[in-house]
């Protein structure tokens, strides 16, 4: 075939229309399944049917399919996808210069996030966290906030008895008020981060418990005790390698 007779495609290397644009279409719909469905966990928890969802997103049960084989993989992708703004989040704090500051950000963002997202409390159950996806990003997230946690010691802003496990509770604490709050008083949370912060500069009075293990963290989230374990020893190796 001649270059005259070939498809414009062959003849220029470029791919043809037709599959780019269903290609968009494809991405565009798995992204307004995973809003629909952050959306409608966040209102009726993990039970809301994926009937429910492909109404919500415009779709029907069978594109959601082809996205998602199961439900349990629309719920590890809405985890991962809602994950990544924290991501986000920690990248930026380790680039900003002041060590104090960093940490602020992070506890800022993070309750923040939790606040506008509130499916991130229906998707901490056993199974999510204990899902292989959910642990890497997981050990990701860690290491990062970990860094964080230690250049904020080493520059004497934070107090030493602080552990990197302590930030994740002061988080969800702090987003915990602002999600309360956010008709009434949506500034309210700020008020609380700052009492938690000035907590945690050095000179405080001494801690009565002991500080939380990643452990206990997982094990918090309902994890079995080896599982609990066995993901927690590998956030460590993860964090341990990346400091």
């Amino acid at each position: 075939m001649s270059t005259l007779e070939q498809p414009p495609s062959a003849a220029t290397g470029e791919e043809p229309r037709e599959p780019r644009a269903k290609r968009a279409d494809a991405r565009r719909n798995r992204e307004r399944i995973l809003d629909a469905a952050a959306l409608a966990f966040a209102e009726g928890g993990t039970e809301v049917g994926v009937a429910e969802i492909a109404r919500r997103a415009g779709v029907g049960t069978g594109t959601l399919f082809r996205h998602f084989a199961t439900k349990h993989d629309l719920l590890v992708a809405v985890m991962l996808d809602r994950c990544e703004e924290m991501r986000d989040a920690l990248r930026a704090a380790h680039e900003e210069p002041d060590p104090w500051t960093a940490l602020v950000r992070v506890l800022s963002e993070g309750a923040q996030l939790q606040a506008r997202d509130r499916c991130f409390k229906a998707l901490k159950t056993s199974e999510l966290m204990s899902e292989p996806s959910v642990q890497a990003l997981s050990r990701e997230l860690f290491a990062q906030l970990g860094t964080i946690v230690e250049r904020a010691k080493a520059a004497g802003v934070l107090r030493e008895d602080v552990v990197t496990e302590d930030l994740p509770q002061l988080t969800d604490a702090i987003g915990n008020v602002a999600a309360q709050w956010s008709e009434v008083r949506p500034d309210l949370w700020r008020r609380y981060l700052t009492i938690i912060l000035d907590g945690l500069r050095p000179g405080g009075s001494p801690l009565d418990a002991e500080a939380p293990t990643l452990e206990d963290l997982y094990a918090g989230f309902g994890c079995p005790g080896a599982a609990a374990a066995s993901t927690a020893a590998a956030i460590c190796a993860s964090a341990t390698s990346a400091s």
